[in-house]
């Protein structure tokens, strides 16, 4: 399981609930529940975004609780850096400035001047999930 945000969290705690949840993944979302002090004997993959600091005393405390495996790794976007619109804002950006002005502020990437480093983030991300993913899950066919 996994998700962007709220999604992120809940998956934490969904797993924390049901611990036959097998892995999961936050991708930039803010921890809380009883899964923050509680932590997790499963695997639990953690990409960030640049506003959230890694020495955030709930991170650190939920990190500290962790049992199974736990990757972290941090991209250089905002929080909606996570989504499709890494690649949407930069290409409104190229088509209509304004427009791709308005849609940065309200969906804010970090990438609306930069094609590539959009692509870079989604591809990256991709890349992350699949082989957490596929680490954790080949042996469930099986």
């Amino acid at each position: 399981m996994f998700g962007h945000s709220r999604g992120g969290a809940t998956t934490a705690q969904v797993m924390f609930k049901h611990p036959e949840v097998v892995a999961g993944v936050d991708l930039d979302g803010s921890l809380r529940g009883e899964v923050v002090t509680g932590g997790l004997d499963q695997p639990f993959g953690l990409m960030l975004g640049r506003e959230f600091p890694l020495d955030d005393p709930r991170l650190m405390e939920f990190l500290s609780n962790l049992r199974g495996p736990h990757p972290l790794t941090q991209l250089d976007v905002e929080h909606y850096g996570y989504t499709d619109w890494v690649v949407f804002n930069p290409e409104a950006t190229r088509a209509d400035p304004t427009l791709g002005a308005q849609l940065e502020t309200s969906y804010q990437t970090g990438t609306a001047d930069d094609l590539q480093a959009g692509r870079s983030a989604l591809s990256t991300q991709r890349k992350f999930l699949t082989h957490f993913m596929d680490h954790y899950l080949s042996h469930l066919g099986r």
